[in-house]
């Protein structure tokens, strides 16, 4: 019963925060004066209204590679800071070998599968664009 009623409120809530903006309505006579300036100013400091999608994707893609470098090196610190705050040599060395271990291979997964990657996305963009890959 109890998960029913947390299931039910969250579905509540959900259909509520997804309502929100349709109970709003919030008027939009100016929005093409502000849209129109927004692009000016967007145009003046060089950047583009469009962008095409492999240039997106890879954007995304560097997106999260970032992330994840970012986390596998927070890993390593920390397992280097639980191997050298070990005193008694035991479970506490052996848990940060394993995760100074695992570090380093999601490291060298990421290396590889970033080179893939670009490997892969610059075929396409070659490819999509007919000019041939130097």
């Amino acid at each position: 019963m109890q998960t029913f009623l947390r299931r039910a409120a969250g579905s509540v809530i959900a259909f509520g925060l997804s309502a929100f903006p349709l109970l709003t309505r919030a008027d939009t006579t100016g929005s093409d004066q502000i849209l129109t300036g927004l692009s000016r100013a967007g145009g003046t400091a060089g950047y583009q209204e469009t962008v095409s999608l492999p240039t997106l994707i890879g954007s995304f893609i560097n997106v999260l590679f970032s992330l994840s470098g970012i986390i596998l090196v927070c890993m390593l610190v920390y397992g280097g800071f639980l191997y050298l705050t070990d005193a008694g040599g035991g479970e506490g060395v052996k848990k940060a070998k394993k995760l100074i271990n695992s570090a380093i291979i999601g490291i060298i997964i990421m290396a590889s599968a970033y080179t893939i990657t670009y490997f892969v996305l610059t075929q396409i963009t070659t490819a999509a664009s007919g000019t041939a890959a130097s």
